[in-house]
């Protein structure tokens, strides 16, 4: 296995070495992210290599195709929800029904005092 080319210089060399920019940028993007939002990032890198088709046939020698996709899913802040209750007729109500007890909570007025 020693003989075995390291992936990392074989990527540098995919696209002129953009495919490893894409990469770095992706990893910058997914930890500020994180970071933000206190959930985990997921980058993919999927290599595909396959045989030269078009302009093979005249070679001595057929060149593989190269090529590198870079994808991430990066956290987001969560959907704004709304609350509903549901009524005896199972539809949904932004009024809470018979079921649930009222709070009796009212507007304070006048100053409030540390």
């Amino acid at each position: 296995m020693s003989n075995i080319r390291s992936a990392t210089s074989i990527l540098t060399e995919i696209r002129d070495g953009r495919a490893v920019l894409e990469l770095s940028q992706q990893i910058h993007d997914a930890i500020a992210a994180v970071l933000e939002h206190g959930k985990p990032a997921k980058i993919n890198l999927e290599i595909t290599i396959a045989p030269l088709r078009k302009g093979a046939e005249n070679l001595t020698e057929a060149p593989l195709v190269f090529a590198a996709e870079v994808s991430s899913k990066l956290p987001k802040q969560d959907a704004e929800v709304t609350l509903f209750f549901v009524d005896a007729e199972q539809n949904p109500s932004r009024q809470p029904g018979e079921r649930q007890n009222s709070l009796g909570l009212q507007v304070a007025t006048g100053a409030v005092k540390p």
